[in-house]
């Protein structure tokens, strides 16, 4: 979401330096109706160039494809977040999402088909209601998004959430689809991102494995159900 804070910025410098100034010639009882031109001028000036600011901070910082947060704007908010979560002795859950056989399907029918489901997963992650949730992209088809919570509970019922409202067709010309997904908090498992990252993709891969390891009886399960086995594969499958 693109924000303000560049033309709000601009515009309330602009106003501060104006006010002495009518402040002054008021009280000395001189015409000012030139200056107050002048400022009203300055102040539009400040606020065109001001969201020229934000439009260029925005396109920095989001995703053109997904519209998304880009890995250094990931990296920055998690900073502020980590912050604010040690203040209110709180938790920061990193959920790390990968979308299965992303690969197979790009490679075969076309980047175009890619494209449409990064955009649809981005899409329901972004329309999610999870309070102070942050959604980023780190790279191919994979996603990270960062929530503080409270307590343990509170990330497990996130997840489940993730899992529960992630909604992909069950399979593309024959492909299977479906998401995996892997967890980490700070600060019990780390200090920075990266590393939170790292912890949660390892785990998103655990998961991925176990489920593979018997995905006969637990996909036909899925697969006939519709719906996200948590418990056994962390992985979900949607019918459309």
């Amino acid at each position: 979401m693109e924000t303000r804070k560049g033309r709000m910025l601009l515009t309330a410098v602009t106003l501060l330096a104006a006010l002495p100034l009518h402040m002054y010639l008021s009280l000395n009882g001189l015409n000012h109706y030139l200056v107050v031109v002048m400022s009203a001028l300055a102040l539009l000036f400040s606020w065109q160039v001001g969201k020229y600011i934000d439009r260029l901070r925005y396109e920095r910082d989001t995703d053109p494809l997904t519209r998304t947060h880009t890995r250094p704007a990931a990296l920055r908010l998690f900073r502020a977040m980590s912050k604010k979560s040690i203040k209110a002795n709180h938790k920061v859950a990193v959920y790390f999402i990968d979308i299965d056989n992303f690969k197979t399907i790009n490679d075969s029918y076309g980047h175009h088909v890619g494209d449409t489901m990064l955009k649809k997963v981005s899409s329901q992650l972004l329309q999610m209601k999870i309070p102070g949730k942050r959604v980023a992209r780190w790279g191919g088809d994979e996603f990270v998004i960062m929530v503080p919570c409270a307590d343990d509970k509170e990330v497990h019922i996130v997840q489940h959430t993730l899992l529960s409202h992630i909604q992909l067709p069950t399979s593309y010309q024959q492909t299977p689809l479906s998401i995996s997904i892997g967890c980490s908090t700070f600060p019990s498992q780390g200090i920075s991102l990266n590393e939170l990252v790292d912890i949660a993709d390892q785990q998103m891969l655990w998961n991925k494995r176990q489920s593979k390891s018997d995905a006969h009886r637990k996909r036909t399960a899925t697969l006939s159900n519709g719906h996200c086995e948590e418990a056994s594969s962390r992985r979900c499958v949607m019918e459309k």
